[in-house]
């Protein structure tokens, strides 16, 4: 279910996506930190932890921004419970698979952003996977995770499996 570490790691995160981020938005797009820090508490947590992490974080999101209720909360848990799978499956290097991840999340948001619109038929959602808004947020999160995963990699308590491993 997830631990109080990744909690207190991703409150400010949605904090300062929701308010802050805006600033260095280029043409309206900017790194989504909280994705990427699902990403990372779910592959090193397990499905679970991912999914609670994802739901919990984007339906904070949700009441925090303009979002429909439970439009974030249900794209960022599909890809916590996705990435939550990869759990202990393969070694992440230091640039190269947190890079890979953070753009495979963001191209599985995408998708996602087109389902709930179509699904939903939200006409006031223009969104569009080619789109030079969606390309920049690929890029930021595929630039940004190397480091995140780094920064995120230090904390410990992040990854109860090892702390528990440890003693």
């Amino acid at each position: 279910m997830g631990n109080i570490w990744g909690y207190s790691i991703l409150l400010p995160l949605i904090v300062l996506q929701t308010t802050i981020l805006h600033r260095i938005a280029i043409e309206g797009a900017k790194p989504d930190l909280v994705l990427l820090t699902v990403v990372y508490l779910a592959n090193k947590n397990g499905k679970m932890a991912g999914q609670t992490y994802g739901f919990v974080s984007g339906l904070i999101e949700d009441f925090l921004s303009v979002s429909p209720l439970g439009f974030n909360g249900f794209l960022k848990t599909i890809v916590g419970f996705l990435y939550g799978l990869t759990s202990e499956t393969f070694f992440i290097d230091q640039i190269i698979i947190p890079m890979i991840m953070g753009g495979v999340a963001t191209l599985l948001k995408g998708f996602g952003v087109l389902f709930l619109s179509w699904i939903f038929n939200i006409e006031n959602l223009h969104f569009n996977l080619f789109s030079l808004p969606f390309l920049i947020e690929l890029g930021y999160n595929m630039v940004i995770a190397p480091f995140l995963f780094a920064l995120l990699g230090l904390i410990r308590g992040v990854s109860p499996k090892k702390q528990w491993e440890e003693y």
